[in-house]
């Protein structure tokens, strides 16, 4: 390599220069520097050509790239059949996968907390068979990772024999209260306890979207028809959440109530609300949402059969007039929050996953 030896220092101290200022931010960019020196100095002290060492340098950067590509695709493949085989082993006997991959274990395997969101109403999504792919894990198995099925998830089982999970419409307990726990009150307050803001009712009219079917016993139900019988033009009572809601269909449980019922689209259900809401979530192709009906809801948590709790609290506490504790007289739960949200700057919305607590 002819070249003046001072040119060559000053191309060194140049390359040199820019790979410590880019080594820091971007280490690819520095290599680009950084390379050219390292040849160059073999070449300036030991005399040796730079096109050598380029071809080495060349050669040894290609084998090593196609080492590494090897070595990723074969741990893929194995890590999906890994996931095949895990997944296969928990699929009871009755179980027909539909379809190939992991589209298809999906369907008959359990994914704990996994969604596939399909639209977000008000920035919440509607949960169930329509609104999102949801289920858990068999009792006693354990599933550890990030992301889905489809991207790897560890799972840690019992050596017992598989059991049989079900696809099941979700079912959500919706209800107010007061920052003490109580759902109403005897007097001194209007609706709401005198909190709603525009927020808090564009929230709750996108969060009753379509695609639901609502549920309530027979004290709320009650509740509900004659409020609304005793306001038809009171824009306080009929805002349009709850003018969608009434639109909704609707299960009524209740041993008391006699049809026809006073409203668009219910169907009056007797006997138990725990059977009949257990039989509601393995027949309904839509997620289910209960708006108050207090003591039929925490008999429901009690059996297992909610999925989620929405409170919202608002900002009041009345303690000489409060009516309706909200959960007296319920099991003990350990609580997952799931989402939180402020509406107006003062109205808190939460969102639970009960947990029976041993």
């Amino acid at each position: 390599m002819s070249r003046p030896p001072v040119g060559l220092v000053f191309l060194l101290a140049a390359l040199q220069f820019f790979g410590e200022v880019y080594v820091i931010r971007n280490y690819s960019v520095a290599l680009v520097f950084m390379t050219p020196v390292a040849l160059l100095m073999t070449e300036f002290v030991a005399g040796q050509s730079s096109s050598g060492l380029i071809l080495d340098r060349a050669l040894g950067t290609t084998v090593g790239a196609v080492t590494a590509i090897l070595v990723i695709c074969s741990t893929t493949r194995t890590q999906r059949t890994r996931t095949r085989l895990v997944a296969s082993s928990m699929v009871p006997g009755n179980v027909k996968l539909q379809g190939g991959g992991a589209e298809a274990i999906l369907r008959a395997v359990a994914v704990p907390n996994v969604t596939t969101r399909r639209d977000h109403p008000g920035g919440l999504g509607r949960h169930g068979r329509t609104g999102e792919r949801r289920s858990h894990w068999p009792r006693g198995c354990r599933g550890t990772g990030a992301g889905s099925i489809m991207n790897g998830w560890n799972v840690d089982c019992p050596s017992t024999a598989p059991e049989e999970v079900a696809m099941t419409a979700s079912y959500t307990f919706d209800v107010f209260t007061s920052l003490d726990g109580f759902g109403s009150a005897s007097r001194n307050w209007s609706g709401y306890w005198g909190k709603q803001g525009p927020e808090l009712l564009a929230h709750r009219l996108a969060l009753y979207g379509p695609g639901q079917r609502m549920v309530f016993g027979a004290t709320t139900f009650r509740q509900l028809v004659q409020m609304l019988a005793g306001s038809t033009d009171d824009p306080a009572v009929r805002d349009p959440w709850v003018t969608r809601m009434v639109g909704m269909p609707a299960t009524v449980v209740s041993t008391t109530l006699k049809e026809p019922l006073d409203w668009p689209d219910a169907t009056l259900v007797r006997g138990d609300a725990v059977d009949v809401v257990a039989r509601l979530k393995e027949e309904s192709e839509v997620p289910l949402r209960s708006h108050g009906s207090l003591s039929m809801n925490r008999a429901l948590m009690a059996a297992g059969l909610v999925d989620r709790i929405q409170v919202t609290i608002f900002p009041v506490i009345t303690g000489q007039t409060g009516e309706g504790p909200i959960f007296q007289g319920a099991a003990d739960f350990d609580l997952e929050l799931l989402e939180s949200t402020t509406l107006d700057g003062r109205t808190q919305e939460l969102i639970y996953r009960p947990i029976l607590h041993a």
